[in-house]
């Protein structure tokens, strides 16, 4: 039985091609995590390998077309070293921010993959992590950082400095509500959850991503909750 969907027009796509191999340098990538794609086509990949092959920890940057660049990058703690990097981002500069894992941190390099600035360390206050699993940079240069194990998204400047952070304040979703209206089993379980933690619904559980849509919006990735939490920016001048 054929599914049509009215108003839709026709689309049809094909196959390409396929870019890399299963390498641990080179023209390949090794347990690929995340990859950005600047304006003029370049594609930065970030390769967390396995813990057995540290050599296959790296940045590679091709092009769609299978043209190997370069990669940059390498197993350690030193500036732009990385253990287990989960995400890239790019800036309007095309700045590179990579989320280096292990090493609760974020790395920041030019597009010729210099290592340009480091911040955080591993801890619960301000401007530490506890395994920072993505990264996004808006127009204005904020970047937001998903702080996995903290269970909050830290936003800083683009030289570094701690803006502020956050922590969760969701409500339910209008899919959320469908659900409990036609589930009135769950409408008491929500209720005890409520009154062991009143937080429970609102702070995010795990935030796994971020990203930054066309309009400017933060949407955030929350793992544990099963939701994307989204936060718009509100314009406060500041005084001098």
């Amino acid at each position: 039985m054929a599914t049509h969907f009215f108003g839709l027009t026709s689309r049809t796509y094909k196959y390409s091609h396929a870019v890399g191999r299963a390498e641990f340098a080179g023209t390949g990538f090794r347990n690929p995590t995340d990859m950005a794609i600047a304006a003029d086509g370049t594609v930065y990949i970030c390769n967390r390998s396995y813990e057995n092959r540290p050599d296959g920890v790296h940045i590679t940057v091709i092009t769609m077309d299978e043209d190997y660049v370069t990669e940059f990058g390498a197993y350690g703690e030193a500036d732009g070293e990385f253990m287990w990097p989960t995400s890239v981002a790019l800036d309007k500069n095309d700045d590179i921010y990579v989320a280096d894992w292990r090493n609760d941190r974020i790395q920041v390099f030019n597009s010729a993959g210099e290592w340009q600035q480091s911040f955080g360390s591993t801890g619960s206050e301000v401007g530490q992590f506890n395994r920072p699993n993505g990264v996004a940079v808006d127009d204005s240069g904020d970047i937001f950082v998903t702080d996995w194990g903290n269970n909050r998204v830290q936003v800083f400047a683009s030289d570094g400095r701690f803006i502020t952070q956050f922590v969760g304040d969701a409500t339910l979703s209008k899919w959320g509500r469908d659900k409990l209206a036609s589930n009135p089993d769950m409408i008491l379980q929500r209720n005890l959850a409520y009154a062991v933690n009143p937080h429970h619904e609102s702070s995010f559980g795990h935030p796994c991503a971020v990203k930054i849509d066309p309009q400017g919006r933060i949407c955030v990735l929350d793992n544990n909750r099963g939701r994307i939490q989204v936060y718009v920016r509100d314009e406060v001048p500041v005084l001098h």
